[in-house]
């Protein structure tokens, strides 16, 4: 569970700018960007939609087939 902190709301503003993602989507990906634990840490994420897994990937995320 991620805690909607400021830090977290700041990061999907972000994220909307640079990706074409929906509110929802952004938030997802902010969430799973806070639990990351580093900016140059590999972690996984998996997901059905195509436009956030792009996001996802161009954010450093090992994404997992679907």
């Amino acid at each position: 569970m991620v805690e909607l902190v400021p830090e977290v709301v700041a990061r999907v503003h972000d994220l909307l700018a640079r990706h074409v993602l929906g509110a929802g989507d952004a938030l997802q990906l902010a969430s799973a960007l806070a639990l990351r634990p580093g900016e140059e840490a590999s972690a996984e994420f998996v997901c059905w939609d195509d436009q956030l897994r792009a996001a996802a990937s161009a954010e450093g995320f090992v994404v997992l087939p679907t």
